[in-house]
């Protein structure tokens, strides 16, 4: 019996992630709900705001660098994913490499690095191509200036509320 009672409050508590009243109402609204399902049932809200979400991204940056003395200058290619380094290539008199780190910018960088500990050791690149960008539009309905009385909707399905 006490195991019978944990699993129904266990229940009901884990539904209470998935769902809420309406900010107006006290109509029941569930993640996964469309826009189009929210505003019927809980009205048109008092505001909104568009704007978009990068969900991955993959950029090449490069660097021309030259040794001390100007001997020998080299060509540096860094792919990121989602802002880390997953490919670093250093180009030199048509010599191609891909290496896991190098310290030809002062300081050593390594794949795996972020872009800032990149930007940090190499300085701003010459070149930033973004090579692949994926996004999803996300759509805030705001019904009122109290907690949970905004709804977020993330490719038209409600994902959030603050």
């Amino acid at each position: 019996m006490k195991s019978f009672i944990v699993f129904i409050c266990l229940m009901f508590f884990s539904m209470s992630i998935f769902a809420m009243p309406c900010p107006t109402n006290s109509a029941i609204i569930y993640k996964g709900n469309t826009l189009n399902e929210v505003i019927k049932q809980c009205g048109e809200p008092l505001s909104s705001k568009k704007y978009i979400k990068i969900i991955d991204l993959t950029e090449k940056w490069e660097y021309y660098k030259s040794t001390a003395n100007n001997t020998n200058s080299y060509k540096i290619e860094i792919i990121f994913k989602n802002n880390v380094a997953t490919n670093i290539a250093v180009t030199n008199n048509n010599t191609f490499s891909n290496v896991s780190s190098t310290s030809i910018c002062g300081k050593i960088i390594n794949v795996g690095d972020n872009n800032k500990t990149i930007s940090t050791a190499c300085g701003q690149p010459t070149t930033h191509q973004i090579l692949e960008e994926n996004s999803v539009p996300i759509i805030e309905l705001i019904y009122g200036h109290e907690a949970m009385d905004t709804l977020v909707f993330e490719g038209g399905k409600l994902v959030d509320w603050k």
